[in-house]
């Protein structure tokens, strides 16, 4: 049977990336272990080609677990930026919740002090207007129908830090 026919079955089922990772350490670790080691190892067992097969098996584990490996430090790296962002996120709605006008500051403290999911108030009001152009209050007319025009909701991603400002 042909050899290159034999590693392409072998390798059918196997990700091109780690065949590409096997290949690379494999003939890397034929070039660079001295010539005596691999005269040695197949003298002593007595099997020809037994050093280059230990070679490719050593290559094979290397190159599944660095693959791995590198795939556990994808994933952590991605959680680190996750977490990162999300603080950067809860530090920008905490420095928007302290810093809002007296009027802003005393309706949203309304709400949260009503403890209902919606409340009323008119949108000529400039305080109301001014929330929900920064995206701290929703309209909830909008969102859901008719029946809830002048009815607002404090937005989830803001209502957790608001309810830390302004609850008395």
């Amino acid at each position: 049977m042909d050899p290159l026919l034999l590693i392409g079955r072998v390798f059918n089922n196997e990700p091109l990336e780690r065949v590409m990772y096997l290949v690379v350490i494999w003939v890397s670790l034929l070039l660079l272990t001295p010539e005596s080691w691999g005269a040695y190892v197949n003298s002593y067992v007595g099997i020809p080609h037994t050093w280059q097969l230990f070679i490719f098996a050593a290559s094979y584990l290397l190159a599944l677990n660095s693959q791995r490996f590198l795939a556990i430090i994808r994933d952590d790296l991605k959680s680190r930026n996750a977490l990162k962002f999300k603080d950067r996120r809860k530090q920008e709605i905490k420095g928007e919740v302290s810093g809002l006008p007296d009027g802003e500051r005393e309706y949203l403290a309304m709400m949260v002090s009503s403890g209902k999911e919606f409340t009323g108030g008119k949108p000529s009001n400039p305080s109301i207007a001014s929330l929900v152009e920064r995206g701290i209050i929703h309209d909830s007319s909008k969102h859901l129908s008719m029946r809830y025009s002048g009815m607002y909701k404090i937005n989830p991603e803001y209502y957790s830090e608001c309810i830390r400002q302004l609850s008395d």
